[in-house]
């Protein structure tokens, strides 16, 4: 499994302050993805999420969270459900260690953190169906995330390191954000220039140069 996606589940499980069951732990990724997705229109690790009973869900997401349980580092456990069958609820047993993620995702992790805790359960709910991507999903589908870039507005990130001399130019980082010519506008607009200089910054700092 990824470590990315481990260790962003061993920052919530560590950072969220309500009692953490599993399909809340799901969706808190689920939107930490969304939220990164925006600003610099790649997932975290990415999850592939299904549209299921009760929204988006990945096994990704439930294995990689059994590993930081066989890891010592969250405890599960099963209690009676209110709709029936079991509820898994998760418990820190070993904090996050502070400079496994970046900068980049940590802001986005802490955005969700502090926006979502004070959702009651069926309210964190009605936010997944009622917002992109799931809006428009159709059920027992894969959702699709590209519905949340303005295809207006974002630019083809490979040929904007091209025209502006910035140094990412191994075809890694161009596969890493999925982006083409062929799909979007190319825009250099002031905003989507920072963003982009923001987004470069951030891949440099995680792809390591080609020989």
């Amino acid at each position: 499994m990824s470590k990315v996606l481990k260790d962003v589940i061993h920052y919530i499980c560590t950072y969220y302050p309500r009692r953490l069951n599993r399909t809340t732990l799901v969706k808190l990724v689920y939107l930490a993805d969304v939220g990164f997705y925006k600003r610099f229109y790649r997932k975290l690790a990415d999850v592939n999420y299904k549209y299921e009973h009760h929204g988006p869900f990945s096994w990704e997401i439930v294995d990689s969270a059994q590993e930081l349980v066989d890891d010592d580092k969250l405890k599960m456990i099963r209690i009676p459900s209110m709709y029936g069958g079991e509820s898994y609820i998760y418990k820190i047993l070993g904090k996050y260690k502070e400079g496994n993620l970046d900068g980049y995702v940590l802001k986005v992790l802490q955005e969700v953190i502090n926006k979502f805790s004070s959702y009651s359960f069926s309210e964190l709910l009605s936010y997944v169906y009622t917002n992109q991507p799931m809006k428009d999903a159709n059920q027992g589908e894969y959702i699709d995330f590209r519905v949340l870039v303005d295809a207006n507005q974002l630019s083809n990130f490979a040929e904007y390191v091209a025209e502006t001399g910035l140094r990412i130019l191994h075809q890694e980082a161009k596969e890493s954000i999925k982006l083409s010519k062929e799909e979007y506008a190319f825009d250099l607009s002031e905003e989507r220039t920072r963003q982009f200089a923001e987004l470069a910054n951030w891949q440099m700092s995680i792809i390591p140069e080609s020989d």
